[in-house]
This record gives C-alpha cells, structure tokens and sequence, in this order.
C-alpha cells in the first residue's frame, strides 16, 4: 500500500503550509534513496489491538451528550453540526473531547465509534498525547489527519486497514503534538541540523514533501528502532532505518518520545 493514500494533515491553514514551504527549506544531503514508500505501512505490529491502553473511562460530556461543533470533514470541509459528545480519560496525559457526526444516527453508535478510538488514543505514547485535546470523527473513506489540536477520523478509511490503525493514529498525533508546523514538541532548527547529517529521507512519502511530512514519517519507524525486534520489524527494516535517519532518531530519542 502506497502511503499516498494517507495524505496527512494540512487538513486546514493552507497558508501555514505555504508559509513553512517558502521559509528555510529543510536541507538534507539525499546521498541514499529513501528506504520505503511511506513509513505507516511498513509493519502493523508496533502497537497491537491486545496490547495496554492508558485509556481510563469515558462518558457523554454535559447532561445530553450533544453540543454544537465544528470540526474538518474531507468529504465537505469545515462543518458545524450538533455533534454527539463524549470525554475520555486517560492515565498520564490530559481528557480529550471526542466529537462524533450526528450522521451515525443514535447515541449508542456514536459512543461504539468514540471508545474505538479512545481506546487506540490511550494506546499511543504519552508523548504524543500533549496536544490531542479532541478526536474528530465522522464516517467516509477518506484519509486521516492531524494538526488543529485534534486528529481527524474517517471511519471507512481506518477501518478499510484495521491491522494499521494504530501506526496511522501514530503518525497523525506526531503531526499534532510533535511536528513544528503544529508548534509541537520538535525545535525546527535542531531537527533541520540532523537532516542535514542524515544520508537522506526515511520515505518516498517525506522526501516528497519534506517540511510536511517528514518529522511524522520518521515518528513511525523510530519507535520501531526504540522497540527493536519487538516491534515486529524484520532486521533488514531496522537496519536500513538505522542507516538512513541515524541522527534523527538520536533526536528524538533525546526527547524520550518513545516512554510512556
């Protein structure tokens, strides 16, 4: 699967994007072609359905359990709606608002959709939780995104390839709470340092689209390198992210994105 179909997440602030892409360009000496076409894709095992969830409950926020919203829909842009409303909570991070489109039709449905989600929200490193004040979620099969606080669900997409949900959700809420384009965690001028160092891009998905993408691409795999075998990786894939991004991942490491 081409990782083109994940096509993240300047879901919104165009300007911001076009505003990043005409700043200092991220400069990278692209000595090696990247490794793989998009990093959400390369194995689905670094966060399981079996595996712990920090999630610690979650009711209808209010006395109905409805309020007006306004979220991203890719089938119709930004849309107001009397969303149904829930909030989860979580050990070690803060609540999120989990805002789900009246279009699934009862209360119930709605909650079904919601504690899916929360559930693999509670299951991402709390590190990547910082800036998730909310999950958007509607039906469609269109792509996933991040930024805006919160991370953008389409149903029918997330659920067309279940076994890579949880890498999906890990690349958006690097877009959220980690990515310089979101103000997140990651210093621009520190990560451009170790770009430069590095012999090239991680994936065809981040050198295409390089002050976008890159810092999400490379969430992934660095998280695989931190679990090593673990991660379900093969030994070739670890050692060519190894090879290809050293510098970034010591970056990151830095940052102790990986412990919960």
């Amino acid at each position: 699967m081409h990782v083109a179909r994940l096509a993240g997440i300047t879901f919104s602030c165009l300007a911001l994007a076009a505003a990043i892409t005409a700043g200092s360009a991220t400069v990278a000496t692209a000595v090696t072609a990247p490794p793989f076409d998009g990093t959400v894709w390369i194995g689905p095992d670094i966060i399981t359905p079996a595996g712990p969830s920090d999630l610690l409950g979650m009711e209808p926020a209010g006395t109905v359990g409805r309020a007006s919203r306004t979220t991203y829909d890719r089938r119709s842009g930004w849309v107001t709606q009397d969303a149904y409303l829930f909030v989860a909570r979580f050990t070690g991070s803060k609540p999120a608002e989990i805002i789900v489109n009246p279009e699934f039709g009862s209360q119930d449905a709605a909650a079904t959709q919601a504690r899916f989600f929360a559930r693999i929200l509670g299951q991402l490193p709390r590190s990547c939780r910082t800036q998730v004040d909310a999950l958007w979620i509607h039906s469609g099969n269109e792509s996933l995104g991040g930024g805006n606080r919160s991370i953008l669900i389409h149903s029918d997409f997330a659920n067309g390839d279940p076994a890579f949900i949880e890498e999906a959700l890990l690349h958006e809420c690097a877009h959220t709470s980690l990515d310089y384009a979101w103000q997140g965690t990651v210093d621009r001028a520190k990560w451009d340092a170790q770009v430069a160092r590095d012999p090239g891009f991680i994936s065809e998905y981040a050198a295409d689209h390089p002050t976008r993408e890159d810092v999400a691409e490379s969430f992934v795999p660095y998280l695989a390198w931190r679990l090593g075998a673990a991660s379900g990786y093969t030994s070739a894939q670890l050692d060519a992210i190894s090879r290809q991004i050293p510098h970034r991942l010591s970056y990151l490491d830095s940052l102790a994105l990986g412990k919960r």
